[in-house]
């Protein structure tokens, strides 16, 4: 019985087949090949490389050559509508370039007339975005296929010689988007298609009030180190970033400000109303800390005076 196209079927196939040859089942069971047999397999594997049967082999392919070959050939002469095989081609024009070419019956879904005008269309179409039929279709397609036990990498993990590979392939000029410009995704993250956006804010000019004393003034309460994840002004090769709790430009009264390394300070452009809670209580823990400089901070004719 010929095994099952259906690739779970096919599964279940193998292993009703190894079940039936398994244990007891099977014929050789219990049974050992006898030494003459053994030097019978063997014989026939060295034999089977020997000159004899190499010079048999040249013979039988002697034998054959020219047997089929010219008027011998039962297909010889038998060319166009003569030839049994032979169908009507169907006549259509290219997509891309409009030039016209034939197709057999076979190829009739063929929409170009060689490789360039297949590549050119192609890139034509990854270009297009796609309808929300078509990711809904997907979507529909796709969904609880590889959810839990049915995905293959199911309770496994990659090798840490795995992970690297896959981080060199990825990486620099081995990327895909290396020195590329992807327009469609640019003009998709601009205003409104930003998930960042928030009433424009992002444009408005940060006033007068921030300024580089007054961030001095913050990194020193901080001591000089990020509040978010603990690493040191020093270690980050240049000055930690002055972070608005409340993501208002206007507000630079310094319970509003905390210091964030670089890093950190894209991190919490995500999630802002659990960052703005944290930083809140963070700042009050820095205040009311007997470690810290404690500053007593007056805001007057936009001036930050600093009194010890």
């Amino acid at each position: 019985m010929p095994a099952p196209k259906d690739p779970q079927k096919k599964i279940e196939w193998k292993e009703n087949l190894s079940k039936a040859f398994s244990g007891e089942k099977n014929p050789f069971y219990n049974q050992k090949h006898s030494q003459k047999s053994r030097d019978r397999i063997s014989r026939g594997l060295q034999d089977r490389n020997s000159e004899e049967i190499k010079t048999w082999k040249e013979n039988i392919s002697k034998g054959r050559i020219g047997k089929y070959a010219g008027e011998n050939n039962p297909m010889f002469g038998r060319r166009g509508k003569d030839n049994p095989n032979w169908k009507e081609k169907i006549h259509k024009f290219c997509l891309v370039c409009g030039e016209p070419f034939d197709v057999v019956p076979s190829r009739k879904n063929e929409k170009c007339c060689r490789t360039e005008c297949r590549l050119k269309l192609l890139s034509e179409r990854m270009k297009r975005p796609r309808t929300q039929k078509q990711k809904d279709k997907q979507s529909e397609f796709m969904t609880g296929k590889y959810i839990g036990e049915k995905n293959p990498m199911f309770d496994k993990h990659h090798s840490q010689e795995t992970k690297d590979k896959i981080s060199r392939t990825n990486s620099g000029e081995n990327h895909f988007w290396y020195g590329k410009k992807n327009p469609i995704h640019a003009e998709k993250m601009r205003g409104k298609g930003n998930p960042n956006y928030i009433d424009g804010r992002g444009n408005e000019p940060y006033t007068l009030e921030f300024n580089k004393q007054l961030k001095a003034i913050i990194r020193h309460r901080d001591g000089y180190k990020c509040q978010k994840c603990g690493c040191p002004e020093i270690e980050n090769n240049r000055r930690l970033d002055i972070h608005h709790v409340d993501y208002r430009k206007d507000n630079c009264i310094p319970t509003n400000l905390i210091s964030l390394c670089f890093k950190c300070n894209i991190a919490v452009n995500y999630n802002r109303p659990h960052w703005t809670e944290y930083f809140t209580k963070r700042i009050k823990e820095i205040m009311k800390s007997p470690l810290q400089l404690h500053f007593n901070y007056e805001i007057s004719n936009k001036e930050i005076v600093q009194s010890l």
